[in-house]
């Protein structure tokens, strides 16, 4: 509950999913699954931090540059102060506009309509640009933030489809939608997401004191997450394809065929078998003759045969990782 941000409520309901028997006890067999989910969702969201984390600081340079927050902010004072000419501290919209603009910061105009949103709390027109000053650095990485964020997933095919899939439910187009719609649609999206992996998702959202979402700003991070969610899971298969039962089962027939009934051969024939019958890839192969040139000029064969087969799992869940 705490790492991944959920209601108390919907941690009980997953682990009522997750006892199979509904014998009031999850056996660890139960919570497996349940359990792949949990790191699928700290893995995410640990790649999306680490990957906001470099956008603010991309950001960042893009406004300073190289100046820090103090001089940043003498700066935009100075730009302010110049557009103030009776120096009363209020400027009006198009001057507070004007001054953003002087700013050369590529702001939009949705952008900059969004900062005088959050200033012009009384919507008189007015802006008391001093009242701007001390929140102006966070608020303007804030929105360069999103700015480089939308700009990366401009071609990607999952932004634009969540795209279309909230517009077409904000009939208002009012641009926020209720927690409620935006959990049923990334369920009905059919993106083979868990209830648990949704969840995760959305607990990434920032949400309004009236229950909204604004998507616009969420979407970059649920396709990061979304994204995060099913490498994670495309790993696993291949995990298990390439370490699971079945490989495993055909490395041993392979081995067993190479060497029917002995016991101890020359190490050099059985590096000559396992290049023969290539059942291990060339990286594997020079692991392999290292770990068996190293045991002596015989080899027993089941031995050889398990610490071979031991070697490879690991080489490539370090290839996985």
């Amino acid at each position: 509950q705490q790492r991944l941000d959920f209601p108390k409520d919907e941690v009980l309901r997953f682990l009522a999913e997750a006892d199979m028997n509904s014998d009031g006890m999850v056996e660890y067999e139960e919570f497996i699954p349940l359990a792949l989910q949990i790191i699928q969702g700290m893995y995410a969201k640990k790649r999306l931090e680490q990957h906001m984390d470099d956008i603010e600081q991309h950001a960042q340079d893009l406004l300073v540059h190289g100046m820090s927050r103090e001089e940043f902010t003498e700066l935009v004072s100075t730009l302010f102060e110049r557009m103030d000419s009776d120096t009363s501290g209020i400027l009006s919209k198009q001057e507070f506009v004007s001054a953003l603009t002087a700013m050369e910061l590529g702001l939009t105009r949705r952008e900059i309509n969004s900062i005088m949103f959050e200033i012009d709390q009384d919507e008189d027109g007015n802006i008391s640009y001093r009242e701007f000053l001390p929140v102006a650095f966070d608020l303007l990485v804030k929105l360069t933030s999103l700015h480089l964020l939308e700009t990366e997933l401009e071609n990607d095919e999952l932004a634009q489809f969540l795209v279309d899939l909230f517009k077409a439910r904000d009939t208002e187009m009012l641009g926020t939608l209720s927690v409620e719609d935006v959990r049923d649609m990334l369920h009905q999206a059919m993106l083979g997401l868990s209830r648990m992996q949704i969840y995760a998702v959305i607990s990434e959202a920032e949400v309004g004191p009236d229950g909204q979402i604004a998507y616009a700003s969420f979407i970059p991070k649920a396709v990061g997450l979304i994204r995060s969610m099913l490498s994670f899971e495309k790993s696993i298969a291949k995990d298990d394809h390439e370490m699971g039962h079945e490989a495993e089962e055909n490395f041993f027939f392979v081995m067993d065929e190479a060497f029917p009934g002995v016991e101890t051969v020359p190490v050099n024939e059985f590096i000559a078998h396992l290049e023969q019958y290539n059942v291990i890839s060339a990286r594997e192969l020079r692991a392999a003759k290292h770990l068996l040139q190293s045991v002596g000029p015989e080899v027993h064969v089941d031995e050889a045969k398990q610490q071979i087969w031991t070697l490879v799992k690991n080489i490539r869940r370090h290839m996985l990782e």
